[in-house]
């Protein structure tokens, strides 16, 4: 990751799309990578990560503080329908922002 954000920051590199999809995170790692997510990043994948409430909030927080992210595919995880419908809401919400929960 450090070497990702020190390339970012020299000019060489300018990511666009980030995907972790089908490896499994714990809510330390997802808030790793949404602290530390390059500017220019403007697709998320998370399929099938095993997200839990608890990282789908702090995924959601984010997003909610965030311009940069248009597009986020988290399907597949262990969300609850209560976040998953407050995901919806804000896609809904936004005119740039499309979610697949």
């Amino acid at each position: 990751m450090e070497r990702i954000e020190s390339d970012y920051k020299a000019g060489y590199i300018t990511p666009r799309s980030i995907s972790f999809s089908y490896t499994p995170l714990n809510p330390e790692a997802l808030e790793a990578i949404i602290n530390h997510l390059a500017p220019s990043v403007t697709d998320i994948g998370l399929v099938k990560c095993k997200l839990d409430d608890y990282a789908a909030n702090n995924l959601l927080c984010f997003l909610k503080n965030s311009n940069n992210i248009r597009m986020l595919w988290a399907e597949g995880n262990q969300i609850s329908e209560r976040l998953k419908n407050e995901f919806r809401s804000l896609a809904a919400s936004r005119t740039n922002l499309f979610g697949m929960i």
